[in-house]
């Protein structure tokens, strides 16, 4: 069985840090329901109200998969930050 925790110990120190906050960003952001705290919430702090609408359409933040792509591109830095710009259309400018 320790041979197996070895094993697997470089794909838990990865993974888990990334499902724990996703998870936990996801129960703030969603909590009893009454304060949602969406797509649009995060990126209209730094973008105008047209750019926020059309950007967050394509985002789902009560998705977690959407929400793990795009925590992932902050969480890990420049390992998916290329990949989740291109995706975007965003630019490091």
């Amino acid at each position: 069985m320790a041979a197996s925790v070895k094993l697997s110990l470089e794909q838990l120190e990865e993974v888990l840090p990334m499902q724990l906050a996703s998870r936990s960003f996801a129960a703030e952001n969603w909590g009893d329901g009454n304060d949602v705290k969406d797509c649009s919430y995060y990126v209209s702090q730094v973008f105008n109200e047209s750019y926020t609408d059309e950007f967050c359409s394509s985002w789902n933040f009560a998705n977690l998969n959407d929400l793990q792509y795009f925590v992932n591109a902050t969480w890990y830095g420049d390992y998916y930050r290329a990949a989740f710009d291109e995706n975007v259309g965003w630019t490091k400018d």
